[in-house]
């Protein structure tokens, strides 16, 4: 009987154990997890991207960025694949629009410290 106890006493001391481990493994991987999250960039693009000829748009005016580092506006192009009437300033900031109207496909980067996201985002000159 005696042994029994003994043989109890240290199965649960095992089962504690492990369960101590558990949740230090789960601990970790919850840190790992969040700690990725924030090396994400989240870029959320605005509604209403409607804008006049003659006008400067601001990367802020097109999207909200987080966790980035770097953004800028890459390229800019008419939908009908010109690219007259378009100016990208030499940071990126901003796109200068000349008196042409229509669709325009504006293409967009923003990084953070390990991820890169672009994406095309089309605003209509009118």
């Amino acid at each position: 009987m005696r042994v029994i106890c003994q043989i109890w006493r240290i199965l649960k001391l095992i089962v504690a154990v492990l369960f101590v481990c558990g949740l230090f493994i789960a601990g970790y991987e919850a840190y790992k997890i969040a700690h990725y999250m924030k090396e994400e960039p989240v870029v959320t693009v605005k509604e209403q991207l409607i804008f006049p000829p003659h006008s400067e748009v601001k990367l802020s005016d097109l999207a909200e960025f987080e966790n980035c580092i770097d953004k800028e506006i890459s390229s800019a192009r008419w939908e009908n694949g010109g690219y007259e009437k378009l100016t990208i300033m030499s940071d990126g900031s901003s796109l200068i629009i000349g008196e042409k109207t229509g669709n325009l496909n504006v293409m967009i980067y923003a990084r953070a410290h390990r991820k890169v996201f672009s994406r095309e985002i089309q605003i209509t000159i009118e």
